[in-house]
């Protein structure tokens, strides 16, 4: 299954400019789901950047990751419908190399546990298939 920009959209409790998936590649129903954020300069987080340097927040990476679990636990429970809300329980991110505009984003998410009211995620974040980050993250549901 793959899902576009305007479909993530109707999931997400986030809207533009704070959805940081741009469409989901592949999802396998209780297996992974692979999204993919493009890094564009144009973006909001750019404007205005004293330094320049081009490179994506990590605040903003651990957010991706966030959404990417989002997307595969309602996907997963067929509840597509922002109307339940998910709670970041921990999120624990270990960060290899920067991203920067240009890049394409890859997040690989694959569930450890997933209940109806919490679960347990690992995502991995890469870069032409070299390792960017690794987060882990726990999460409960309100209905």
């Amino acid at each position: 299954m793959q899902l576009n920009a305007d479909q993530i959209q109707r999931i997400l409790p986030q809207s533009y400019p704070f959805v940081m998936i741009d469409r989901v590649v592949d999802f396998q129903k209780g297996e992974s789901l692979t999204a993919v954020k493009n890094i564009t300069g144009n973006e909001w987080i750019f404007e205005g950047q004293a330094c320049q340097t081009g490179v994506f927040p990590e605040t903003l990476l651990i957010e991706a990751a966030a959404q990417a679990a989002i997307l595969f636990y309602r996907l997963n429970k067929e509840e597509q419908s922002p109307k339940s809300k998910i709670f970041l329980g921990r999120a624990k991110a270990e960060f290899f190399k920067l991203v920067h505009i240009g890049d394409q984003l890859k997040l690989k998410t694959a569930s450890h546990k997933m209940l109806a009211t919490s679960g347990y995620m690992d995502i991995h974040a890469s870069v032409n298939e070299a390792d960017v980050a690794n987060f882990e993250i726990m999460y409960s549901v309100i209905k």
